[in-house]
């Protein structure tokens, strides 16, 4: 009897299991006027951080020492109480041009004039005028939106939440007249979104060569970049040493040495696409090295001040180490990157985020050593 009773039981949690996969493989979507595509992601929980010992990560990374991955512990459980729906894309340039078409917003680096950085001929260089829609290699409308700042992915979560408003289409998931908010996402939110349940180094496992399928990611196609290129190692003082290790790309090779058109690769299993590679995206949350040890569990969403905001993800030149589910960065609100762009969260609640707009630089670069300038 105990026997025939425990195989029942298997049998309800393997039923339940494949309900839960059934209900995750169809999840509930809509689009908004702007024509942008939203994932609902169920109110849940996971285990936020590093999923090994930094001294693990280092083995599996050699271009990371095992003090870069300090600020991804300690792991910790994280609960998302309320479902939210996410941009199954980041952001696009031509989304970009229509906010700034329709609102007469100019960008950060329009107002200021300021040189930014991009590829030319293989070399990270400064170049003036660099914008969304012209940033130093060839793009379309359907491309992720680059050199945006935090300060302008703000302005255009606000503008959207207005113009959704406003609209005599705009309905929300239910068909009734939407009353959220558009918004960045919490990094919570972030990190629950692109482990999609996964407790592994990335969404797609422990084996970096999966991420050919699921992102735009640092392959072979980065040769066309560069000629054999090699990153320095720092010291123990973020000093550069006179070790040089060639630059870690996957075995395989994509289409794409630059960005790519979004949703060009497999979506994860929430339904989201591009959480790997493309671009770094941006988070609300202040950036805190330590905060993690003092995170709560219910919804966190960052430290109250800071000097910088979260970044996460990987680009399309990022390595491995920092394609990983639990990679983060802090940079400066007016920074603007050419391997930064950003997707937002449509908040059925209209929940209001804090909002502090900064004035600065990048502080600080992952993995010890400068991808980002």
């Amino acid at each position: 009897m105990r026997a025939r009773n425990s195989l029942a039981w298997q049998s309800v949690l393997l039923l339940s299991a494949l309900t839960v996969r059934c209900r995750a493989a169809e999840p509930a979507t809509f689009t908004n006027s702007l024509g942008m595509q939203f994932v609902e992601l169920p109110a849940g929980e996971f285990v936020m951080g590093l999923p090994i010992s930094p001294e693990q990560a280092s083995q599996r990374f050699p271009d990371c020492r095992p003090s870069d991955f300090q600020n991804e512990l300690p792991r910790h459980l994280v609960r998302i109480t309320h479902s939210f729906y996410l941009g199954k894309y980041e952001v696009t340039i031509g989304q970009v041009r229509q906010f700034c078409r329709e609102s007469g917003y100019k960008l950060e680096a329009e107002r200021d004039g300021k040189s930014d950085w991009t590829y030319v001929n293989g070399k990270v260089v400064k170049r003036a005028g660099l914008r969304p829609w012209a940033p130093g290699w060839p793009v379309n409308d359907d491309h992720p939106a680059a050199l945006v700042t935090w300060n302008d992915a703000q302005a255009f979560c606000a503008w959207l939440s207005r113009r959704e408003d406003n609209s005599a289409h705009a309905r929300d998931p239910a068909g009734s007249s939407r009353s959220g908010l558009y918004r960045l996402p919490t990094e919570a939110e972030w990190e629950y979104a692109d482990r999609a349940g996964s407790t592994h180094l990335f969404s797609s496992g422990d084996n970096p060569e999966a991420l050919a399928r699921y992102g735009n990611v640092a392959g072979r196609e980065i040769m066309q970049l560069t000629h054999n290129p090699r990153i320095v190692l720092l010291d123990a003082h973020n000093n550069k040493s006179k070790t040089s290790i060639p630059f870690p790309t996957l075995s395989s090779a994509d289409a794409y040495p630059f960005t790519a058109p979004v949703g060009r690769f497999w979506p994860n299993a929430f339904g989201i696409c591009d959480m790997e590679g493309n671009l770094r995206e941006w988070c609300n949350d202040f950036y805190n090295r330590d905060y993690y040890a003092q995170s709560p569990t219910d919804d966190p969403q960052g430290p109250f001040s800071g000097s910088s905001h979260v970044v996460r993800g990987g680009a399309f030149f990022s390595p491995p180490s920092s394609q990983t589910a639990s990679s983060r960065a802090a940079v400066r609100a007016n920074a603007r990157r050419y391997s930064i762009g950003f997707r937002v969260v449509y908040d059925p609640t209209g929940r209001t985020l804090p909002q502090n707009f900064l004035k600065g630089e990048m502080l600080i670069c992952r993995n010890g050593r400068q991808i980002m300038r």
